[in-house]
């Protein structure tokens, strides 16, 4: 049976780096513990999306409420 998870999007400027966009995040995960399920990410136009899923809903909200005007 698979586990649920939970998932934000999270869409970066045109022209940011992904580099950047990580480097903004990990740290963040890292200093709360909080350990992503999956990560993905794509690039069109210039434009990062970032998919990332967690294992609770709250995970998922606390970083969406940080990042999703990145």
């Amino acid at each position: 049976m698979a586990l649920r998870s939970y998932c934000i999007y999270v869409e970066t400027p045109v022209g940011t780096p992904l580099g950047d966009s990580i480097t903004d995040i990990r740290p963040w995960l890292d200093r709360r513990k909080i350990e992503p399920v999956e990560f993905q990410s794509e690039t069109k136009g210039g434009i990062i999306t970032l998919d990332i899923h967690f294992r609770s809903p709250d995970e998922a909200q606390r970083i969406e409420r940080d990042f999703a005007l990145l």
